[in-house]
């Protein structure tokens, strides 16, 4: 979950390192070559937001589809969640190709309604599965010409994995939402798994998916064009 971007300083073999984690402040290091830390330049002030009573999403790493492939998300929760309750599990999702669920990998203080949407007493998470990009190619190869895989298969069997290590997690009550590529998905997930997902919010602005289709499908996702 993390992501770094060097910029090379006068002095040869030291980097200035701009570190960037959604659950840690902004921080800007200098690393000799061997990445070593030689000085920490600068650190975020989120005191203040801290105080307001404010936690990050925390960072999350489950298995695929295929059993073996790491893969990695957000869960968000109440604030004052009790262990000993039961709470409905909800997946914000977008599948991809051109980005994942979880979006930028640095630190935001919101991520649009996820934890807002924890506070009225769900767990809601965000899971970049296989096919999504930033990662190998074969990684974001893992559904090319299946658009209709939607990485459904990753995040079934991320929150069954996340409700034998959560036992707060319910998978009875199991709904799944996302807009445009993630109402899709959406779509899909009620279709292609009536008996997990409970319900579904499907959001799309595009008002012809043939047009989507040939635009996202035929284009990035490998979907023939006389299919479009």
């Amino acid at each position: 979950m993390r992501r770094t971007s060097l910029h090379r300083l006068r002095r040869p073999g030291i980097s200035s390192t701009a570190i960037r984690k959604p659950d840690v402040a902004p921080t800007a290091v200098l690393r000799d070559s061997d990445g070593k830390l030689v000085a920490t330049l600068e650190r975020a002030d989120i005191s203040r937001l801290v105080a307001t009573g404010w936690k990050p999403p925390q960072p999350i790493v489950v298995k695929g589809r295929d059993g073996t492939t790491d893969l990695y998300g957000l869960l968000y929760k109440p604030t004052n969640l009790n262990a000993a309750a039961k709470y409905p599990i909800v997946n914000h999702i977008y599948p991809g190709p051109q980005t994942g669920s979880v979006g930028p990998r640095n630190f935001i203080s919101a991520r649009g309604d996820s934890q807002a949407l924890a506070e009225l007493g769900f767990v809601v998470v965000e899971i970049d599965g296989m096919g999504t990009p930033w990662r190998s190619k074969k990684f974001h190869d893992a559904y090319f010409g299946d658009m209709g895989d939607n990485t459904l298969p990753d995040q079934v069997a991320a929150m069954k994995q996340l409700a034998v290590q959560y036992p707060w997690i319910d998978l009875d009550r199991v709904g799944i939402w996302g807009h445009s590529g993630g109402g899709y998905a959406t779509a899909g997930a009620m279709f292609h798994y009536p008996d997990f997902f409970k319900v579904g919010i499907s959001g799309i602005r595009q008002p012809r998916q043939s047009q989507l289709r040939r635009r996202l499908g035929g284009e990035v996702a490998g979907t023939p064009r006389e299919e479009s």
